[in-house]
């Protein structure tokens, strides 16, 4: 997601498979992958949460130097508890997940 590949209003509008480019959960004008993650106010709480995490401003320039370097201060166990966007019911680790599937 973090390419602006998904179902992103903007790109789903770009394409005619959505009537506006806005964010349906806050109203902002585009709805891409940089408003998903980092600026909607839907996900405020979670980056907050990470940013208390690793102690630092979670942003597009610094979130992969974040997910290498800081691991071990992502969920228990060292591994990265995630959600994402297009579904709030799937939260854990990838092997959780893929259990669930």
């Amino acid at each position: 997601m973090l390419t602006g590949h998904g179902c992103f209003q903007a790109k789903l509008h770009r394409f005619d498979r959505a009537e506006f480019p806005h964010c349906l959960s806050c109203g902002d004008n585009i709805d891409d992958a940089e408003h998903e993650f980092f600026k909607c106010g839907r996900w405020a709480r979670n980056i907050a949460d990470l940013e208390a995490a690793v102690d630092q401003v979670v942003s597009p320039e610094t979130i992969i130097p974040i997910y290498i370097t800081q691991q071990g201060k992502l969920g228990s166990g060292g591994k990265v508890r995630y959600s994402y966007p297009g579904d709030q019911r799937r939260k854990g680790t990838a092997e959780e997940i893929e259990r669930e599937v």
